[in-house]
């Protein structure tokens, strides 16, 4: 004992012992014997001389609280067991069999010291090792005892000695087996028939275990496909033969537990590797999924992934390993170029992936797909004015044809609109411009970065869809004699017809509607319904969201702030200079400052419900 901290000194006593145990009251007696000696020489150890036990007690505590020793009661008597002591005569064992790998591993009677339960792992080698390499943290305990199946002696390790050391450790004892028999030319001949085509690989192997036993090693590591194949059959003759020998040699007890753990170490890192090989197949199917069709996916759709068999990609990795990697593919940049995979938000700011690669020719595909439907609803739409004998300002100016192509775009494809909506797309195209490629599809782009007219992005030229529009139609809807003829016998109708709806007529000119909004409000209604079973149908898509009451509340409270705000804006701008742009930015502005609104979801839905509230409530209203 020549420190004087308590736990050198129960260290250097456990080691003259031999013995992880010490009884205290003995070690008292030595430790004050100790001091005593020491005290004159060396002031550090009067300490243990005067008042040794009070000392003793109070370190004592703190080096059980630090887990380097334990306190046990073993029939009346108090004893410390050190923790320290024990680990190291375990690696000392290991380090004993370099040098003498004929002895087999060390276990409790091996090493003439009996281990407490609390501070021991047992692990069934063949069923439980698997999974403690797997997730070594579920254990914490300093020793691991590993018992093998039938008569072969269990036998202890450390967890930083699993599985490297121990697997080093077995293919030295198997190589001194083999050496010391000299049946290495034996075991080739009988696996000869079970390798049959593979005698050369067959050769080498046993050549390499002999000459650099690491090599071997390091196979086994990777999950060699033949290092699997040899263990197996190598393992189960080695088995076979020594069981049938009525007595074991040190040297064949050693080879029995090493040709064990060979066994389980060469199937589990085979088995890793076609779980790791798997795994990486799986990130190369998920990156082939995200670039392919329709090449825009939400996180939902990313989860759902299947291989070619029909099998979840998500089975052969975790969902935290998807989120790790959809966060490096859309945060990581390389050379100041934006990422591979791009994040959009849709309209319930749900993300939406796309691929950097694919984003421009997908803006050119929704819209060369859409560029029909467009096409088709703007002439049914003209079609169905001119058979009434009416016009609309989209008829008339190319500002106003952009603006119904583009609600039409933002109505019929919610995706191309959220891929349009910000300046995302067009960085993509100024990065290939700077890389001197050619962007793929259509040129969305100004060069100043902003969208050109969809209108034009689409091919639809408004006077030859006004031109469609009336061939389409009987040819007096054309003719310039007519047409004004029927549109003035078609305004007397209509003037019957407001005598017959006289009331709502004069309320609606004292309320000095503008043409312009009720047009609007025309556009806005589909065919079939009027404002307020509209308005209605609107709020019924809210019920699934909510209780009745809450519903009927948050109605209510909306309606209350439309009029609210809008009496205030009118007070402002009078009702019959309003526009269509004022009343967008009007319900705008209601959504952006009310949480109430802007948290129920389904963004466009409400914008269209408070623009009707809007255009509903503006002929009400008196200034």
């Amino acid at each position: 004992m020549q420190s004087a901290d308590l736990y050198s000194i129960l260290m250097g006593y456990a080691k003259n012992h031999r013995s992880p145990n010490i009884e205290i009251e003995p070690f008292l007696v030595s430790l004050i014997n100790h001091a005593t000696r020491w005290a004159p020489e060396k002031p550090e150890w009067e300490r243990w001389a005067k008042d040794s036990d009070r000392s003793f007690r109070s370190e004592l505590a703190a080096l059980v609280e630090q887990g380097k020793c334990q306190i046990l009661i073993d029939g009346g008597k108090n004893r410390i067991f050190m923790t320290g002591f024990l680990t190291k005569t375990i690696a000392a064992a290991y380090e004993t069999m370099d040098r003498d790998t004929d002895i087999p591993f060390p276990g409790e009677e091996s090493l003439g010291i009996e281990i407490p339960p609390a501070q021991m792992c047992t692990l069934h080698l063949q069923t439980e090792l698997p999974a403690y390499l797997d997730d070594p943290q579920q254990n914490s305990l300093p020793v691991l005892q590993l018992i093998l199946r039938g008569t072969i002696p269990s036998f202890l390790a450390l967890p930083n000695l699993v599985p490297r050391r121990l697997l080093e450790a077995a293919i030295l004892k198997i190589r001194s087996f083999l050496r010391g028999h000299s049946n290495r030319d034996y075991f080739q001949h009988r696996m000869m028939s079970q390798l049959s085509g593979r005698d050369t690989l067959l050769r080498e192997t046993l050549h390499l275990l002999d000459s650099r036993p690491m090599d071997i090693v390091q196979e086994i590591e990777v999950g060699n496909e033949f290092a699997g194949l040899f263990w197996l059959y190598f393992c189960s003759l080695v088995k076979m033969e020594l069981g049938k020998k009525n007595e074991l040699l040190a040297q064949d007890i050693a080879a029995l537990q090493s040709v064990c753990i060979v066994e389980v170490l060469s199937a589990y890192f085979k088995a890793r590797a076609v779980r790791q090989k798997a795994h990486e197949l799986a990130l190369e199917m998920l990156e082939v999924k995200l670039g392919g069709p329709p090449y825009y996916f939400s996180r939902e759709d990313i989860i759902g992934f299947t291989d070619s068999s029909g099998k979840k990609l998500l089975d052969q990795y975790s969902r935290k390993e998807l989120e790790e990697y959809l966060k490096t593919r859309t945060t990581e940049s390389r050379n100041q170029e934006l990422p591979v995979l791009l994040i959009f938000r849709d309209q319930d700011s749900k993300p939406l992936f796309v691929s950097k690669t694919r984003l421009l020719p997908l803006c050119t595909k929704l819209l060369r797909d859409l560029q029909p439907r467009i096409r088709k609803g703007i002439l049914e739409r003209w079609m169905k004015l001119i058979r009434d004998f009416r016009t609309e300002a989209a008829m008339e100016t190319s500002q106003a044809f952009e603006s119904l192509v583009q609600n039409m775009v933002r109505d019929h494809s919610a995706t191309l609109s959220v891929l349009l909506g910000n300046n995302t797309a067009y960085l993509v195209q100024e990065e290939l411009m700077r890389k001197k490629r050619s962007p793929a599809g259509a040129k969305l782009f100004d060069d100043h970065g902003g969208l050109l007219p969809l209108g034009r992005i689409l091919g639809l030229d408004r006077k030859d869809l006004l031109r469609g529009a009336r061939i389409m139609l009987p040819f007096w809807y054309s003719m310039p004699i007519i047409v004004p003829l029927i549109t003035f016998f078609k305004r007397g109708n209509k003037k019957g017809q407001e005598k017959a709806t006289g009331a709502q007529r004069e309320g609606q000119e004292r309320s000095g509607e503008p043409n312009v909004l009720l047009q609007y409000k025309q556009e806005l209604i589909p065919q079939g319904y009027s404002l307020d079973s509209y308005i209605e149908e609107l709020e019924q898509g809210w019920q699934k969201l909510m209780k009745q009451d809450a519903l009927e509340a948050l109605k209510t409270d909306i309606k209350s702030l439309v009029k609210t705000r809008l009496r205030k804006f009118l007070e402002l701008q009078h009702h019959r200079n309003m526009t269509r742009e004022s009343v967008n930015d009007l319900a705008g502005s209601l959504m952006n400052d009310t949480p109430a609104i802007r948290e129920l979801g389904n963004r466009e839905s409400m914008y269209l419900y408070v623009r009707l509230l809007i255009l509903k409530y503006i002929p009400t209203i008196k200034i």
